[in-house]
């Protein structure tokens, strides 16, 4: 009995020093290999932790100031650095595919660079290049300004209404739709509508009319960027409510109660303006991308991340072109 209880006290002492030295020696071997991870992530080149050129722009034939913005990315992990903003020691060129590049002057007031649409004619149906130096990076784009193939005959514009609902708010109402040309391809568009609030104002005899703000329809139906082609109808809807734009409680006369000075300025809507952009694929996808970013539903686990958009060679940023056409729509 004794022998076979030593027997067994000797297996469990011969199991430990196995255990311990498996342990020492796997200490040992992540001791001897610590410098060698250290020294390999601070060599590591880790995507997006480094500063880059971004560079904004969208040109279109109705310009008459071309202007490029050009900033600094501000990388997820600056852990507090401060990026400087690119301010105007860059070197901004453009000019059509092939053609005399033209440099763009800084403007301090417009906080981009800029040069008047007489030097750099904008014209449909070309290629233009982009070129921005900035230290010892540089970046490229290029875009392609379409030629317009929408017409009204394209669009049919249903008249504005209003509308009260059960608690007596009120809505203004659009609804149009879009029958792309026959091209031979996809084309890009962007479409919306929006209101100008006016308000009329009278000061020791004199009536005057002030614009007081700007606002947008909300799209209700249909998407604001979309891919078209020929032989299919895009339909839209949009609304605005009084309380954005400010409807009076009762029936316009141009004033709402008075001071010592005057009249008091009331809400007034009496157009909706509507536009269609027609875009190269460049404006179209970056737009898109930023749309598909805002409706990304983060709330849903298996979402697929958004990447935006870009098409600057070096860097970040977009450079689009455009063309663009305004319809006018009294209200009734």
């Amino acid at each position: 009995m004794n022998t076979r209880f030593n027997n067994i006290s000797r297996k469990q002492e011969v199991t430990k020093i196995w255990l311990f030295t498996a342990l020492l020696i796997t200490v040992l071997a992540f001791a001897g290999c610590e410098d060698f991870f250290v020294s390999e992530v601070d060599n590591v080149n880790i995507p997006g932790t480094k500063s880059r050129l971004v560079v904004y722009s969208y040109i279109s034939t109705g310009d008459t100031l071309v202007r490029v913005y050009v900033n600094r990315s501000v990388p997820y992990v600056t852990a507090g650095r401060v990026i400087e903003p690119v301010g105007g020691r860059a070197l901004v060129y453009m000019g059509t595919e092939g053609g005399e590049m033209i440099a763009l002057n800084y403007d301090g007031e417009l906080m981009c660079y800029a040069v008047d649409a007489d030097e750099i004619p904008v014209t449909a149906g070309r290629n233009y290049t982009l070129e921005v130096h900035f230290e010892n990076e540089t970046v490229e784009a290029e875009c392609y300004i379409p030629l317009i193939t929408l017409s009204e005959e394209n669009l049919n514009i249903s008249p504005p209404v209003t509308r009260t609902n059960e608690w007596d708010a009120e809505s203004i109402e659009i609804e149009w739709r879009i029958t792309p040309t026959a091209t031979g391809g996809e084309r890009y568009f962007r479409t919306g509508a929006y209101v100008k609030q006016y308000s009329i104002i009278e000061e020791n005899g004199d009536i005057d009319t002030v614009l007081l703000n700007i606002n947008d329809l909300w799209l209700e139906r249909g998407s604001e960027v979309f891919a078209g082609s020929e032989g299919q109808d895009y339909r839209f809807r949009a609304e605005l409510w009084r309380s954005t734009y400010g409807y009076p409680e009762y029936p316009y006369n141009g004033y709402q109660g008075e001071d010592g000075d005057g009249r008091q300025p009331a809400g007034m809507i009496d157009s909706v303006f509507l536009f269609v952009v027609e875009s190269d694929i460049h404006y179209y996808r970056f737009h898109k991308s930023v749309i598909d970013y805002f409706g990304y539903d983060d709330d849903f686990p298996f979402s697929e991340s958004v990447h935006i958009y870009t098409n600057v060679e070096g860097g970040l940023g977009v450079f689009g072109g455009y063309g663009r056409i305004d319809f006018h729509i009294p209200v009734p």
